[in-house]
């Protein structure tokens, strides 16, 4: 990050708060941007794993294809900004790979509208102004080189069903380098993956509300907590204690 001004700026928050209590206005930075399309969906939460080496991204797909979405919304606004899809083969419980997520990604062509627009045209709040499309009832796991960006593995089979207007925010969690992933739904089950088979593994059941999040504990043992107001502690069957403690927890409580 490079300062349009240096102004004898040290870069300390003291010296930043005492700046803004003074009345100064802050530094300002410019930062290089990285855009990266994850296609149809919206990411209901973003965690790091413990290395820093991947992005754990929880995600809703839109409900219908690309080609729907974009047919309805030149129904509703001739103005809109034309778009194209490339369809992909469709999806399969468990995980995938990149180029088989099953869902149409959407790009945004220079090709004038109806009326003669280009996409140049077009500003951000236009964008905003088309209808948004409905998310559909199956979630999934997107794990994400935070190096590259690219998509390494996409881990499905639990669900969500609030609407596109107050979708839940679910947290998703790893343990053990990342080998095993794990998340809540809103179906009030438990997922646990293996990254490297790629596959499904456990899916939990003790919650009688919907499960928005789950933490390793870097020891075999998973919390996971829901909307009954409860949190479940779920053992590997063979946990290794915390340096220190005397005691472990059972398979749940």
């Amino acid at each position: 990050i490079t300062p349009r001004s240096s102004s004898n700026f040290t870069g300390g928050w003291a010296e930043i708060e005492d700046r803004l209590s003074q009345g100064a206005h802050p530094t300002h930075f410019n930062a290089p941007v990285f855009v990266k399309s994850l296609g149809d969906r919206v990411v209901l939460s973003a965690k790091w794993s413990e290395k820093g080496n991947y992005l754990l991204l929880n995600t809703r797909p839109f409900a219908t294809g690309a080609s729907t979405a974009v047919a309805a919304a030149a129904a509703a606004a001739p103005d809109a900004i034309a778009l194209t899809t490339t369809a992909a083969a469709s999806p399969t419980a468990g995980s995938r790979a990149q180029d088989q997520t099953g869902h149409h990604p959407v790009s945004i062509t220079s090709s004038p509208s109806s009326t003669g627009r280009s996409r140049d045209s077009f500003t951000f709040e236009d964008m905003l102004m088309q209808p948004a499309p409905d998310l559909s009832t199956s979630m999934e796991l997107l794990l994400v080189d935070s190096r590259t960006f690219d998509t390494v593995a996409v881990f499905d089979g639990h669900f969500a069903f609030t609407t596109k207007e107050s979708p839940f925010l679910i947290f998703a969690d790893e343990w053990a380098d990342t080998d095993f992933l794990a998340s809540g739904g809103e179906d009030q089950r438990v997922y646990v993956w293996h990254r490297r088979h790629k596959r499904l593994i456990r899916r939990l059941c003790g919650h009688s509300e919907p499960v928005n999040a789950v933490s390793w504990n870097g020891h075999g043992l998973l919390a996971s907590a829901s909307d009954d107001h409860t949190i479940v502690i779920w053992s590997t069957g063979n946990p290794s204690p915390p340096p220190g403690a005397t005691a472990i927890l059972g398979s749940q409580q």
